[in-house]
């Protein structure tokens, strides 16, 4: 299967889809959502069809708007089907330490899911 890369802009994350891995990084604050994902949905409908045995998916998202949240959730969903037909899959849910939003927004979307969440802390390291 074709790796699916999107470089990261000021107002989208970056996106690197390939056999067993996808990862979304940085902001998520698109003018228009839906034309971002869409590539990203069409790799995700393609990869479902035949995916590795494992998958993990990787987000380092520390800020996005409603409108990406909803594409996130899709994705999360998409996915979640060929996790439920024994695919094994998880989710490593990235977030700054004084961020307890992102931390709680992680465990609204796992109670949605069943694919398994492992949620990691972004410890911020200040320089002297």
């Amino acid at each position: 299967m074709e790796t699916l890369i999107i470089e990261k802009t000021s107002q989208t994350p970056s996106v690197i889809c390939k056999d067993g891995y996808l990862e979304l990084a940085g902001r998520s604050i698109p003018e228009d959502p839906k034309a971002f994902y869409r590539p990203i949905f069409n790799w995700i409908d393609q990869y479902i069809q035949s995916p590795q045995e494992e998958t993990s998916i990787v987000i380092r998202i520390d800020l996005l708007n409603t409108a990406s949240l909803k594409c996130i959730l899709d994705i999360f969903i998409k996915l979640n089907k060929a996790f439920l037909n024994k695919k094994k899959m998880k989710i490593e849910w990235y977030y700054d330490t004084d961020d307890e939003d992102m931390y709680e927004l992680g465990n609204d979307l796992k109670s949605i899911i069943e694919i398994p969440f492992d949620f990691k802390e972004n410890i911020l390291r200040m320089a002297n």
